[in-house]
């Protein structure tokens, strides 16, 4: 059971950033129609990296008391 949960988290995780830049691109050209992004390859890439870039990165430390 394990394994098949492991198997289906990572095949959620792998279909999100193959479609997560997808719905953000048919988002923006759904609230703003004169941006006209197009679905390339080229398109793709630059919100997956603007992704990386806006999403802030978590760190914890942890007290030694």
């Amino acid at each position: 059971m394990k394994e098949f949960l492991a198997a289906m988290l990572i095949t959620t995780v792998v279909l999100g950033i193959i479609f997560g830049p997808l719905a953000v691109i048919w988002a923006l050209n759904t609230l703003f129609p004169v941006l006209a992004i197009p679905y390339t390859f080229k398109t793709w890439l630059a919100i997956l990296v603007l992704s990386a870039i806006l999403t802030p990165l978590k760190v914890t430390t942890k007290s030694n008391n």
